[in-house]
């Protein structure tokens, strides 16, 4: 009654496309630029120069003695150092710059941690970072 006909179907075809379409995608979204930066590493591309690095460094600087000098409030002082703070965290560092960066950090979170009355935080702090501008004018 029925006569088996057979047409050729392009659904496997299909499938292997879609299959081999999904794979490519999941390779460029999974390659290896992606294990890269979640390893910390960074492409060239944004890698920042020491040049780069040094000069958005100095702008906050001077911003923080600015903001310094216009506030005589403790609150406002910590939200100054605090601000500082977050804004050279959020700066790329290059690897020769790594060190001074943490110090640098270091030094303004102790002055942080001692508007409110520890004098020692504040003189350890004020210490380290005269240090620092001793040995990178830049600053």
């Amino acid at each position: 009654m029925f006569h088996e006909h057979h047409h050729k179907s392009a659904f496997p075809l299909l499938v292997v496309g879609l299959t081999l379409a999904l794979l490519l995608v999941l390779a460029l979204l999974f390659g290896p630029g992606v294990r890269d930066q979640s390893r910390g590493l960074l492409r060239p591309s944004q890698a920042v120069s020491a040049e780069m690095y040094e000069r958005d460094v100095a702008q906050i600087m001077v911003r923080l003695q600015e903001r310094t000098e216009m506030v005589e409030d403790d609150e406002a002082h910590y939200d100054i150092l605090s601000s500082a703070t977050s804004e050279l965290l959020a700066l790329t560092v290059p690897a020769s710059y790594q060190s001074v960066h943490l110090e640098l950090v270091a030094s303004l979170d102790l002055l942080r941690q001692g508007v409110f009355g520890e004098e020692t935080k504040v003189e350890e702090g004020a210490r380290r970072l005269e240090a620092l501008y001793q040995t990178y004018p830049w600053l």
